[in-house]
């Protein structure tokens, strides 16, 4: 019997697709890029270096003005108040206010991973395994206080590159624990740090490459932050790269007057975790932005041109926080985030909602769960934020 015969148009258009297919597939797997500190940690074996972008790639994302409209709020906690509103496009946003005025038991501080592991501070953690459920769950055990809310921290790196539930991250910037400086590697872009008073009251400020000396005027500080927004007024980004233009080399030197620019990272639509505050310090705002696709997707889409799905860019969360002047924003800071952020917030019923990390599952956007997180899941970050009451 004989074999149909297949034009060749048609197997031109096969290979085309199934080359497009093994791609993909490869960027899937591969290009699992975490721009953390001054050096992208994981590179595509593509080595696709060049940029398809368009003029819609640079246009501001849905709903990065304030207020936005009838969206859900929620007063889950003494001082602490919650609007959450899903985009068009399927970005789950929560804006979150804590107000240290009304309620001066609240305590914004950090937690690290690698303060209590097997063997402290030596740099070497083994991340994976406790996520932002599992670190809630501990973090209340301690009977400090409840915890209110917990999200991702500042940026960190894996060694050997890999992302996965055996690998070992490491600190890229010094961190502050308890006025404790561990000075781990190199000082990169801005330090975001929180000082208290005697009388509990928390001042939070930032600071462009300090000093060691400087550092340890912090009860928690962590590095390698971007600056947004400085005393009410906008920092310098770096411009969206043009139709064919290369990302620029790594490191990227930054100044004070500079945001911190971070390449790729800064320009493509993905997961957000930003922090803002008023002059004064009574007011804290955190912003978590969950995109419903992937970071390396992203990525890919925006070296290559494609369409871009939710998600926002760092001039978004810029745009963002300045429209949130008239509310008493001051300054704001961008932090680590794309498939690494994850988070927790306490439900009026005592329950939390949870946003899980992309890079461990997308069965969902955000679902709750009781106290103790059974079957929460993994794919935990080196450091946390993290805002209990202690009364």
């Amino acid at each position: 019997m004989n074999k149909p015969k297949i034009s060749s148009r048609r197997k031109r258009v096969l290979i085309i697709v199934v080359g497009v297919f093994a791609i993909l597939c490869v960027i899937a797997f591969n290009l699992k890029q975490r721009f953390l500190g001054d050096i992208p940690l994981e590179t595509s074996p593509l080595k696709i270096n060049f940029l398809a972008t368009n003029d819609a790639d640079s246009r501001p994302s849905q709903l990065t003005t304030w207020p936005w409209p009838n969206a859900k709020k929620q007063n889950s906690h003494n001082g602490v108040s919650t609007w959450t509103k899903t985009a068009p496009d399927g970005t789950l946003l929560t804006l979150n206010e804590f107000d240290f005025g009304d309620n001066k038991n609240l305590r914004l501080e950090l937690f690290d991973q690698d303060e209590d592991d097997k063997k402290p501070w030596d740099n070497r953690v083994k991340y994976w395994p406790r996520a932002v459920g599992q670190i809630t769950k501990q973090l209340n055990s301690q009977k400090r206080g409840q915890i209110i809310a917990c999200w991702n921290g500042l940026f960190f790196g894996y060694y050997k590159g890999e992302i996965s539930p055996s690998g070992e991250a490491f600190h890229v910037s010094p961190v502050v624990i308890r006025k404790r400086v561990h000075a781990f590697g190199a000082n990169h872009r801005w330090t975001f740090g929180i000082e208290y008073s005697k009388s509990g009251a928390p001042t939070f400020s930032v600071a462009h490459l300090p000093s060691k000396a400087f550092l340890q005027r912090f009860d928690f500080a962590g590095g390698s932050a971007q600056c947004l927004v400085l005393n009410r007024q906008p920092l310098r980004l770096q411009p969206f790269p043009k139709k064919g233009e290369k990302p620029i080399k790594q490191p990227v030197a930054s100044t004070p007057q500079e945001v911190g620019h971070i390449p790729i990272f800064d320009h493509m639509k993905t997961c957000r975790a930003s922090i803002a505050w008023s002059k004064d310090s009574r007011k804290l705002w955190v912003l978590w932005v969950k995109e419903p696709d992937s970071e390396s997707g992203s990525a890919f889409a925006m070296r290559r041109g494609l369409p871009i799905g939710g998600g926002w860019t760092v001039p978004d969360l810029q745009r963002f926080w300045l429209s949130m002047k008239p509310q008493g924003v001051s300054t704001a800071i961008n932090s680590d985030a794309g498939d690494v952020l994850q988070t927790t917030l306490l439900r009026t019923d005592g329950n939390y909602d949870l946003i899980p990390p992309g890079w461990a599952t997308r069965d969902y956007m955000r679902k709750t769960f009781a106290p103790s997180f059974k079957n929460a899941p993994q794919g935990g970050a080196l450091m946390y934020f993290y805002v209990r009451d202690v009364s």
